[in-house]
């Protein structure tokens, strides 16, 4: 397996573990508030209880984000350079949208208990 192929099945495995694992520590509520990962808006981080309410609510969707790193990085071990370059597209598209969405989530679940975002 060449060089690129290690780096990136390494890199999408490791970035679907942590979506995972944000995803399943922010829905038990025991996600601590902290400088370095998590859903980091000035809602979440106004207080204790909204950033845990945040990460609750949106915890659905960070687990979802962690299946297209996850698959990719499988995937890659198998695939060629030009076909992990258009499938590593794909997969932080996806990516994206999720934690987009669960953004989106956790910000409908803290409603007005965050400062309004200018």
């Amino acid at each position: 397996m060449p060089l690129f192929s290690i780096i990136m099945v390494t890199s999408y495995l490791a970035g679907g573990a942590v979506l995972l694992w944000v995803g399943v520590k922010g829905g038990s509520e025991s996600l601590p508030r902290n400088a370095w990962i998590g859903i980091r808006t000035s809602r979440t981080l106004a207080s204790d209880e909204a950033w845990q309410t945040g990460h609750k609510a949106a915890a659905g969707y960070l687990k979802a984000s962690s299946l297209p790193m996850i698959l990719g990085g499988i995937f890659f071990a198998f695939a060629t350079e030009e076909q992990i370059a258009w499938a590593s597209l794909v997969a932080v598209g996806v990516m994206l949208v999720f934690v987009i969405l669960a953004a989106r989530k956790a910000k409908a679940a803290i409603g007005d208990e965050g400062p309004a975002q200018p």
